[in-house]
């Protein structure tokens, strides 16, 4: 599961139970552009725009946010995951991408395409 504490988020790639992508709610998605980001080896920390808290994101979240620079969807996060990932389950990193969308959207860190 992602593990989150207050005023930093860690978010990992854990093992998790499979989601439904049909019913993902962010649809297309970009990260936000306004929040400043430092990559910090293979970890990037932004700005939760809300209240300018740190919010880290460990490596499978960090794959992701540079992912939401172009529009991918989530097939194209999908695709960079099991490319960055290979001996990890295809539903084990779906569920991965689904939770750390659903964390970026909840710290305000993502735009609606």
């Amino acid at each position: 599961m992602l593990s989150i504490r207050p005023k930093t988020s860690l978010l990992a790639m854990n093992r998790a139970s499979e989601q439904d992508d049909e019913a993902s709610p962010l649809g297309s998605a970009i990260r936000h552009r306004a929040v400043p980001w430092r990559q910090i080896g293979d970890k990037i920390v932004v700005a939760r725009p809300v209240d300018g808290a740190p919010v880290v994101l460990a490596p499978t979240a960090a794959v992701v946010w540079r992912g939401l620079d172009d529009w991918t969807g989530e097939d194209g996060l999908d695709l960079r995951l099991a490319q960055i990932f290979p001996d990890i389950a295809a539903s084990e990193r779906e569920s991965a991408r689904s939770q750390i969308l659903v964390a970026l959207a909840d710290d305000g860190l993502l735009e609606r395409g």
